[in-house]
């Protein structure tokens, strides 16, 4: 009996300590849950004023696109206040290049799993204005990896577009005070023709000829002169003025043909030979036709440079070639005009880099240049051949998808060198 009552009073010894044990666990673990549900709270805290901090736009949405969570730099963008915008669906805030089928074809990626990166969208305030957004968009996931929805966030770069609309209306504006000696040229010629058709026919009335249809052929004569006197004029005008702010179907053979129209004289007046390869099918591509004929010019311009800068160089030769299929156009320029330095290729295209002499280049024709095709979804490079330099440009056609336009592949040194032809005179030329 004795024996029992010990073996129950261990019993009770052990089971009351099992249970102090299990509440002392129990207390630590409520500690230490009291404890992480107070540092999330913190981090979320943090996190929180982290996000509202940002000058970026961030929204989270669910997968119906219902926004769920927004900071106040995007409520402050926007002009909306926190009931206006929990009744947005934030596909009707923004606006792509092609529309709304641009909206879906993010949603539909995101929503798949995919990131969407640097995406160029306009978002419509309440007050009407229109703010141009570089979207980031990431699938949103819950705790098993399901994607639920997208967190986006957007930097405003409307100002940067302003800048940017402005550099390429300044230095289109120089490109034709440049082109002012060209023009001049250009204008001169057809008055030439006029006033020997005009000199002709007062010799012929001073004789009393009266050969009517002698001077209607005269009249018709110096009326086509006339008419390419206007046109010249017109084409100058509309290259100085602003594009639109749209994209619009353009065929390339046009504005390449418009462009060495600009340029035709004062490339004979160089003594260079303009070699065409382009092909017979339309070139249709989007963009804006007076920035793509400023690129064009541009890269003309420079190679007449080129050229010009080699004393011993015999034979100027300018070669255009013009690739087309279903996906993409590309247009090559070639000039044999001694190549560009080899140490200074891959950074031909940043801002306010040049290799001409001080005073003969302002550094931004090629910069502009690649920030008017990549606009575009295209693609611009540079490199060296035997004779010269070749850059190429490649668009995508109408019907086609964009092509990649990383700047890493901007600049590309051909391997072949062209050490021959540059002891012609000894000159690397500058762009």
């Amino acid at each position: 009996m004795q024996a029992l009552l010990l073996l129950l009073g261990l019993c009770l010894i052990i089971s009351l300590w099992a249970l102090m044990r299990q509440r002392r666990l129990t207390a630590q673990a409520q500690h230490h849950c009291k404890q992480a549900n107070h540092q999330a709270e913190e981090t979320s805290a943090e996190l929180k004023q982290l996000i509202n901090a940002a000058s970026t736009l961030v929204f989270i949405v669910d997968e119906h696109m219902n926004i769920i969570t927004w900071n106040q730099f995007a409520a402050h963008i926007s002009g909306y206040d926190r009931t206006e915008l929990a009744r947005q669906a934030w596909c009707h805030l923004f606006t792509g290049s092609e529309g709304q089928d641009s909206i879906d074809k993010i949603i539909q990626s995101v929503l798949a799993g995919h990131e969407a990166t640097h995406i160029e969208l306009s978002m419509t305030a309440k007050d009407g204005n229109i703010i141009d957004i570089m979207l980031n968009a990431y699938p949103r996931h819950n705790s098993h990896g399901k994607v639920t929805g997208v967190i986006s966030v957007g930097q405003d770069i409307t100002a940067l577009n302003i800048s940017k609309a402005q550099t390429i209306q300044a230095s289109k504006l120089a490109t034709l005070g440049e082109m002012s000696t060209s023009m001049a040229h250009e204008l001169n010629q057809p008055l030439n023709v006029m006033r020997m058709a005009l000199g002709n026919c007062r010799r012929k009335l001073e004789k009393g000829n009266t050969d009517l249809e002698y001077y209607l052929s005269k009249v018709d004569r110096v009326d086509s002169q006339i008419t390419r006197m206007a046109s010249i004029v017109d084409h100058m005008r509309m290259f100085g003025r602003k594009a639109s702010e749209s994209f619009e179907p353009l065929d390339l053979r046009e504005i390449i043909e418009g462009a060495f129209s600009l340029m035709s004289e004062t490339l004979r007046l160089a003594g260079i030979e303009v070699i065409r390869d382009i092909c017979a099918d339309p070139l249709p591509v989007m963009g804006h036709r007076i920035q793509v004929e400023q690129v064009l010019l541009n890269l003309i311009s420079n190679a007449k440079d080129a050229m010009n800068s080699r004393i011993n160089l015999q034979q100027k030769t300018l070669h255009i070639s013009v690739e087309c299929d279903d996906t993409q156009v590309i247009i090559r320029l070639e000039d044999n005009g001694g190549g560009l330095p080899e140490d200074k290729i891959n950074r031909i295209f940043e801002p306010f880099f040049t290799t001409k002499e001080a005073g003969h280049g302002t550094g931004l024709g090629l910069s502009i240049s690649y920030v008017i095709i990549k606009d575009m979804h295209g693609t611009i490079t540079a490199e060296n051949t035997a004779a010269g330099a070749r850059f190429t440009i490649t668009l995508p056609t109408v019907q086609a998808e964009p092509v990649s336009t990383d700047i890493s592949d901007a600049n590309k040194t051909d391997a072949n060198k062209a050490d021959a032809n540059k002891a012609d005179s000894g000159v690397e030329h500058g762009r």
